[in-house]
């Protein structure tokens, strides 16, 4: 009779587990804190993205756009 006593309460200690992890799972799941940092997160990913993308197309006409300034010759002024 002791090991069905053993067993029962063994079986009751973990459906009480179970049901405590359930319960924080819905928890979890219903919370709502964590989605403002995921929003950030996301913002931040595609800004950065964008940086990167511009960057990449941007980079090569703006150091061509310097090389017709360098090459124009400008006279000496003379002041009286």
């Amino acid at each position: 009779m002791s090991l069905l006593k053993d067993v029962a309460l063994l079986f009751q200690t973990r459906l009480i587990r179970c049901k405590t992890m359930l319960n924080r799972l819905k928890s979890f799941k219903s919370d709502e804190i964590g989605a403002v940092t995921v929003d950030w997160v996301v913002l931040t990913a595609v800004v950065t993205g964008l940086a990167a993308t511009m960057y990449f197309f941007l980079s090569q006409p703006l150091q061509n756009a310097g090389q017709p300034i360098t090459s124009v010759e400008v006279e000496e002024i003379e002041f009286d």
